[in-house]
């Protein structure tokens, strides 16, 4: 079946822009996410109902499975657009609507899809800095292909001399976004905040914003616009929120001074 919106044209290839990926006979697996967007936009052009039926049959399917075979008769077919690396990683993955829902709520506090294949499931996380890794496996639908319960919340550090995995890791036996979210809190509360001398020129304090976001599970932004971003359930708001203010006001001085040196140069 082809329509005009729409043509796959991606068959076995690894391509990162597919919305699927094709398994070893070359069939490819439609994401959930994919098949909303297109059927949107087949409704909101030209509507053929066949090819509406079978793509909410796809979305359907695809919710509860995490991916659904694309029919053969879509032979001609193409839609734009990017697959999660969890897909690509994980083609016969079955848990893809929880996995996208965990990955919206933890997506304010810093957390990417970071699935690779050496892995037994699918997991999101976050880098407080390069030797460290918070992360949220999320599990397939079925225990039998599960390494932890439902999910799992670890970090790893490798500052710490003697690790103890059992000590550091939360399993849950749910996949409740805002259960997974409230045990990401409680890691990063245990965490405690951090903050950092505030010092230099422009570059130096733009690089210090850059690692307090990171270090402190927080979406990069201005100064400014962090601190009205910062989650409500944050542990560290109030220690944080205190950090970004002093920010602002040396990132004004400083530029104030920049901007002072570069006027008697200029006159100069």
């Amino acid at each position: 079946m082809t329509h005009k919106l729409i043509t796959w044209e991606f068959a076995g290839s690894d391509v990162e822009d597919m919305p699927g990926r094709a398994d070893e006979a070359g069939r490819i697996y439609l994401s959930p996410a994919f098949a909303r967007v297109a059927r949107e936009r087949i409704e909101a052009a030209d509507p053929d109902p066949e090819l509406l039926a079978e793509l909410a049959a796809a979305e359907a399917r695809g919710a509860g499975n995490g991916a659904w075979p694309i029919p053969e008769s879509w032979s001609a077919a193409r839609i734009t657009g990017a697959a999660g690396p969890y897909l690509a990683a994980f083609p016969d993955y079955r848990n893809g609507a929880a996995f996208q829902a965990i990955g919206a709520a933890l997506a304010d506090l810093g957390f990417a899809d970071s699935s690779w294949d050496n892995d037994e499931n699918p997991k999101f996380a976050a880098h407080p800095h390069d030797e460290a890794e918070l992360c949220v496996y999320v599990e397939d639908r079925d225990p039998e292909l599960r390494e932890y319960s439902p999910v799992a919340v670890t970090y790893f550090d490798m500052r710490i001399v003697n690790y103890l995995p059992d000590e550091l890791d939360e399993e849950l036996d749910t996949f409740d976004p805002a259960a997974v979210r409230a045990a990401v809190l409680r890691r990063i509360a245990s965490l405690g905040p951090a903050t950092m001398r505030l010092r230099g020129n422009s570059a130096t304090l733009t690089s210090s914003l850059e690692r307090f976001a990171r270090m402190n599970f927080l979406r990069l932004a201005s100064a400014d616009e962090m601190i009205h971003e910062i989650p409500e359930d944050h542990p560290h708001r109030v220690d944080l929120t205190g950090w970004l203010v002093e920010f602002c006001a040396a990132w004004e001085a400083v530029q104030a001074a920049e901007d002072a040196a570069a006027g008697l140069m200029v006159a100069d």
